[in-house]
């Protein structure tokens, strides 16, 4: 069962979409390279999460009868993602009492 996507202009939905979701990953990526806090690395993952989930959605579009799953599946994937990243943060800093990303290097100096 084929499903017939709407065209924008020259380009075709998924072509759109794909081209937001290679936006995505490369934002994530800058983000979680460029910085040394934790809680700003926590946002890069998060924008990569999504651009994962922005993919299972387009791969929901093009194949229907899974579409559902995948909604639940990434709802799913989505809390437990947040939960034990924002608990593992939290640890973090009552252990250390900071939350930026040290080099090995940086902690052996203090």
């Amino acid at each position: 069962m084929s499903v017939e996507l709407p065209v924008v202009g020259e380009l075709s939905y998924t072509l759109v979409v794909e081209l937001a979701i290679a936006g995505l990953l490369a934002l994530g990526v800058i983000v979680i390279l460029s910085t040394r806090s934790l809680l700003k690395m926590l946002l890069g993952v998060e924008v990569l999460f999504n651009a994962a989930l922005l993919y299972l959605v387009l791969v929901g579009t093009l194949l229907p009868m899974l579409s559902s799953i995948y909604a639940i599946f990434a709802v799913a994937l989505a809390s437990a993602e947040v939960i034990v990243a924002v608990s593992i943060a939290v640890l973090y800093y009552r252990a250390v009492g900071h939350v930026e990303a040290r080099g090995p290097v940086e902690e052996i100096r203090e």
